[in-house]
């Protein structure tokens, strides 16, 4: 059956609008490129982290450690790109038929999660600088030298946050992912399927 041409400009605009921008039943490319690379890769760095704190000191560490702040470094950009991103589109709406303090709840560890990791790789620098050592992303200069010497300061914060910044994210990370798996297992919404780059129901609300 020939398609209307009516049929064919709105299903033209709702491919520009998935590209360009986030709907209630449809997040964007970028939205959901970023979404699953910021979360991938934060989700290796902290167990690259732990790793390394468990390894003993030698040449082998010190090539992981700047592996790992060059890592970190990129991270923080992409990081910075989801926050544009997700500032520029607006808090996601919700699907399905929840309680309020589900909502609440959801929205607050979306924040701390955005919190999280742009502060976990500026804890890191601050770690670095407060040291005293130039930051270089794979070889390429990122930040020079501030301090001739060690500043037991900023040394000290930089490595207490990022210390409890990376435990705390994963519990809110863990939480997270099961309440993705709650909306796809119990709750039926479509949360997760539109996470994924799905279009959902214009109707979703859930198992009754």
């Amino acid at each position: 059956m020939p398609l209307n041409p009516s049929d064919s400009a709105q299903s033209s605009l709702n491919a520009d609008a998935a590209a360009s921008g986030d709907s209630r039943t449809k997040l964007s490319r970028t939205s959901v490129a970023l979404h699953w690379t910021v979360a991938i890769s934060m989700i290796g760095m902290l167990f690259f982290g732990l790793y390394l704190d468990d390894l003993e000191r030698g040449d082998a560490k010190t090539a992981l450690v700047a592996l790992h702040k060059s890592l970190g470094s990129l991270i923080l950009f992409l990081v910075i790109a989801r926050i544009w991103w997700r500032t520029r589109q607006g808090a996601l709406q919700p699907l399905g038929n929840h309680p309020h303090w589900q909502h609440i709840a959801a929205r607050a560890s979306h924040h701390v999660l955005l919190f999280g990791t742009l502060a976990m790789p500026l804890s890191g620098l601050l770690r670095s600088i407060g040291r005293g050592r130039p930051i270089d992303i794979f070889g390429f200069p990122f930040i020079p030298q501030i301090f001739a010497e060690k500043n037991e300061i900023l040394s000290a914060i930089g490595s207490t946050l990022h210390e409890w910044i990376a435990y705390a994210l994963l519990i809110v990370i863990t939480g997270h992912i099961l309440a993705a798996l709650k909306h796809f297992l119990i709750d039926g919404d479509g949360t997760l399927q539109r996470m994924l780059g799905a279009r959902v129901g214009q109707s979703a609300s859930g198992k009754v």
